[in-house]
This record gives C-alpha cells, structure tokens and sequence, in this order.
C-alpha cells in the first residue's frame, strides 16, 4: 500500500513539475520580442543556431545573448538573471528561452531582441 502510494505521488510530482517549468506568455507579452526570437519563443523545431548568439551552458541547456529595452535592469536581477550590461534603458543579458519568457513578463520591459552579428564585407 505505502509503495503504491509513494509512486502515485511521484508521478504526480513529476506532472506537477513539468507544468510549472513551462511559461506561458499573453499576446502582448509574446509582442515583446523581436521577430528573430519569435521562433525560439514558439519552440519552432526548425531553428538555426547560427543565428543567434548562443553558447551552451554547463547543465546543457542552451543560453541566448540578447538585448532588453526596459527601464529597470534590477527587475531582471530579481529574476535570478545575470546583466551583463545596463546603460539608460538598453539592457544585455545571456538566458534560456524560459527565462526569456521570465523577462517578458515585467511590466518594465518593453522590448527583447536578438543582438545582431557582425558579418564582414568585401
């Protein structure tokens, strides 16, 4: 009986956990970021990595450089994410794409893009 019971109530944690670690974002939340982040943020399946500025971190999950338009880079902080730069109201941090959505939802946030990569000319 005990066994049995400590299993359903693994499973149900296990549910539990996988509905909380995805963010779900409102229309207006999702119209925060820039077009080339659209695909990240809808889990297309089809994306390039080479069009973004991505590194892989020690747990394995992928980390995006981007840049915020918002008014307050402490709000970010709060979230556990580490700034890597703040002047005025352009913001640039590394995350994954769940706390991206994270960012997206503060009120303080107006705009999350993918930096642009420096290509050269000849």
């Amino acid at each position: 009986m005990t066994k049995h019971l400590l299993q359903k109530s693994l499973i149900l944690l296990m549910v539990l956990a996988a509905c909380t670690s995805s963010v779900e974002l409102t229309e207006a939340e999702k119209a925060k970021f820039d077009a080339r982040l659209q695909p990240l943020i809808a889990g297309q399946a089809e994306i390039v990595e080479s069009d973004y500025d991505v590194t892989t971190g020690k747990d394995g999950k992928k980390i995006y450089g981007i840049i915020i338009r918002g008014s307050s880079a402490d709000d970010i902080r709060k979230l556990g994410i580490e700034v890597n730069s703040a002047l005025g109201e352009i913001i640039t941090a590394r995350c994954t794409i769940e706390e991206m959505k994270k960012i997206a939802k503060l009120p303080s946030v107006k705009a999350i893009e993918a930096p642009q990569k420096a290509q050269l000319y000849q």
